[in-house]
């Protein structure tokens, strides 16, 4: 899936709470807890120490908020064609 290489581009990101690396990216629950993993459109990067519960709950809006620009400004480096291909692929699936 294209998605893949988003995940590698989240990875190579700082963290978003502490500007430490490495990350580990980090599904947000755009409708709260789920036990369903999320689409990775929804990722934010976490340094290791960071992915927790307790943290992730704390901070849901917040990461819900940066994964919608982290997913726009990747769009934004993709060619037209491609970012078409992500966009049929994201229809297809509940988001």
């Amino acid at each position: 899936m294209i998605i893949d290489e988003y995940r590698l581009w989240i990875k190579s990101l700082p963290c978003i709470l502490t500007g430490l690396r490495p990350v580990d990216p980090h599904h947000c629950y755009p409708g709260g807890a789920t036990a369903k993993r999320n689409h990775d459109e929804w990722l934010v990067p976490l340094h290791r120490t960071q992915h927790t519960d307790d943290i992730c709950n704390r901070n849901r809006k917040k990461f819900r908020e940066a994964a919608k620009e982290y997913f726009a400004q990747w769009l934004k480096t993709l060619s037209p064609s491609k970012g078409k291909k992500i966009e049929e692929q994201l229809n297809g699936t509940k988001r």
